[in-house]
């Protein structure tokens, strides 16, 4: 991702702002927003120096980032997670 300019000191808001612009993460949050999180295909991240990095699965998690943060949504110009239920924003409270 260093060829968007993003570095490990690169703000999580921005790297999702990135990810949402440049690698159609809008496309993962709207099959997200009708179908659910997929278990079988969890996030896969390693522990480096005390800090979790996602390996795989960035544009999944910065999916429902957009999803459970209504001013985050705002500033990307979506309101995709809007409707979602209380149950639902249950389930991937995990991934906040």
């Amino acid at each position: 991702m260093v060829g968007y300019g993003i570095q490990p000191t690169t703000a999580e808001e921005e790297v999702i702002k990135t990810l949402w612009v440049e690698m159609a993460v809008d496309e993962v949050a709207m099959s997200i927003a009708a179908s659910g999180f997929w278990p079988h295909e969890p996030l896969i991240v390693a522990n480096e120096d005390g800090k979790w990095v996602v390996i795989e699965g960035n544009r999944r998690l910065a999916a429902v980032r957009v999803l459970t943060h209504a001013a985050l949504a705002a500033e990307l110009g979506t309101n995709l997670g809007a409707n979602l239920s209380p149950e639902v924003r249950g389930r991937w409270k995990s991934y906040r």
